[in-house]
């Protein structure tokens, strides 16, 4: 029989050690030579999380899931790539949305590692220079002798996909939160080259939208033909922005000059092709050739990108937003908050129509961006209080179909929480910080602390109060709502400072510009403090008489 079992903690690993006999003798083999050591190695790992992300909200369930959101995204990690997912699917791609967790928790020297790893593999010369089909997929996907896989092509670990649009998307947002010099000395090429691959592939008539390709989780079945969407359109906006500025900081005027004209035909276009100004929304695409017909029934894609991307005004992302309100199935969730589908396509086969939670916390992020804190934790809350608590794998961050801590949930999930609703929003090639937390409304407090930041919030009655630092000195722009009908006093750093009031969405979005620190002890001094004002849907027919009031205005 077994006499006993000891567990020995190795690093990542733990072994388990039997003894199966009727002797006394507990004497066991291994290959740990030091275990006492070993196991201290182990305790130093699990110390490491916990100082990497310090967080304390008023939901617990939240603080859990933030914590262990941490040693996923250190599972996900194996030199020199975040693989797809910490247990299934545990393979190195340039995709899908695997990389933010990284520099959210700032891994920032693995991200790089990353770049690095995936640029160098960058297609630089190339006889690939014109479109082809595949006749042995019927036509659906680019055959290898295509310009697909020519110049600006990464060619390693993306099979058939377009896995790289998002990887340089992912490393746009590194460039941004660091301004290494290293990483944009051989990331500037290769953002060149990545578009010019993205101008040629799908928008070679240079229309300034761009047809979507096979680049994000849930595209395996859709294909557009060659027609322009704003999914592409967005990645590319956002990567000639990051030109455009790496561009300037270099002195290089003709290439920034280039970049800028750029991003206007990409934004005219966007709004020319495909906005439909009476809806407030994109369509999901543009057909190519023939009637030129804008197919009007978008998905969650054709929603958050463009208001990730900045092609879209605060009003414009609210607009876009009711869309998923209405015409998207959304389901409350058991264990609270809700869950939208990604599309109402037919037919319902793999990956057209699912309620993913990587869409759903990037859904969460749009509303944050809009300045609607309760919509976004509402949505935020459904997809973890699901994986998390309330399915097979407790404190999973994943989904079932792509297995435990999937990646292109559990880091989607991680930028919600950090740039979404504590507002963490850094431009350092910029020399700007900005800090615009979307707290719930029922929240009092709130702190958070990674190796790059540091907030704590805090509301008595009629007194606000922020701490907020960060590491490197920048321009600090911060955007903090109130709810009141006046202020009495701003203080930072016990000095009075200018503020102007803006509108939000419900209540009011103070501005607060601090040139040049790092630290900001912000206190708010406010009166008749009133409550969020709810968002309130009418509905009418044509000749109707609408009447709306309004409570509390100031």
């Amino acid at each position: 029989g077994i006499r006993g079992n000891i567990v020995v903690a190795r690093g990542s690993n733990i072994y388990w050690c039997f003894t199966a006999s009727d002797s006394p003798d507990l004497s066991f083999e291994t290959d740990v030579v030091h275990p006492e050591s070993e196991f201290q190695e182990g305790l130093s790992r699990i110390r490491s999380f916990q100082e990497r992300l310090i967080i304390n909200t008023p939901d617990s369930y939240l603080d859990a899931a933030a914590m262990a959101s941490v040693a996923a995204v250190d599972g996900c990690w194996h030199p020199p790539v975040f693989v797809h997912g910490a247990l299934q699917w545990n393979s190195p791609y340039p995709g899908w949305r695997t990389i933010f967790g990284g520099t959210m928790l700032g891994w920032h020297d693995r991200v790089k590692q990353e770049a690095k790893h995936y640029c160098s593999a960058q297609i630089r010369e190339s006889d690939k220079k014109e479109a082809k089909a595949d006749p042995a997929k019927l036509m659906t996907i680019q055959h290898q002798d295509s310009r697909f896989y020519g110049v600006g092509y990464i060619d390693k670990d993306q099979q058939f996909y377009n896995m790289q649009t998002q990887f340089f998307d992912q490393i746009i947002e590194a460039y941004r939160w660091t301004a290494d010099p290293e990483l944009i000395s051989f990331f500037r090429e290769a953002l060149e080259l990545h578009l010019l691959w993205l101008q040629e592939c799908f928008d070679p008539e240079n229309t300034g939208i761009y047809e979507s390709y096979i680049h994000v989780w849930p595209t395996d079945s859709v294909w557009y033909n060659g027609g322009g969407t704003p999914e592409t359109t967005s990645y590319a906006y956002r990567g000639h922005l990051a030109a455009r500025d790496m561009a300037i900081h270099a002195g290089d005027t003709a290439s920034a000059k280039r970049h800028e004209d750029k991003l206007e035909k990409i934004k005219n276009s966007f709004f020319e092709k495909l906005w439909i100004k009476t809806m407030g929304y994109s369509g999901s695409y543009r057909e190519h050739g023939g009637h030129e017909r804008l197919h009007e029934n978008p998905w969650l894609y054709s929603i958050f990108l463009p208001a990730d991307a900045g092609l879209l005004t605060s009003t414009q992302i609210i607009e876009s937003l009711y869309y998923t309100e209405w015409a998207l199935q959304n389901d409350n969730m058991p264990a609270g908050g809700r869950k939208v589908w990604n599309s109402n396509w037919v037919p319902g086969i793999w990956s057209i129509r699912e309620a993913w939670p990587g869409d759903n916390y990037h859904l969460a992020l749009s509303y944050f961006q809009a300045g609607m804190p309760d919509d976004g934790w509402e949505l935020m809350k459904g997809s973890f209080m699901h994986s998390a608590f309330n399915d097979i794998v407790p404190g999973n961050l994943g989904d079932i179909r792509g297995g435990t801590d999937f990646g292109d949930c559990l880091h989607p999930f991680v930028r919600t929480l950090i740039s979404g609703l504590f507002g963490y929003q850094p431009d350092y090639p910029n020399g700007k910080v900005k800090i615009a937390p979307h707290f719930p409304s029922g929240w009092s407090k709130a702190s958070i602390k990674t190796p790059d930041f540091s907030i704590h919030f805090k509301q008595q009655n009629t007194r606000i109060s922020y701490s907020i630092q960060i590491t490197r000195e920048a321009e600090m722009n911060l955007y903090l709502p109130v709810q009141c009908k006046s202020i009495e006093k701003i203080t930072v750093n016990n000095k009075v400072v200018q503020w102007k009031a803006t509108e939000g969405v419900g209540r009011t979005i103070l501005k607060i510009a601090l040139p040049g620190i790092t630290k900001a002890e912000v206190n708010i001094k406010i009166k008749q403090p009133i409550p969020l004002q709810k968002i309130t849907n009418l509905e009418g027919n044509v000749n109707d008489s609408v009447q709306l009031n309004l409570k509390d205005v100031i």
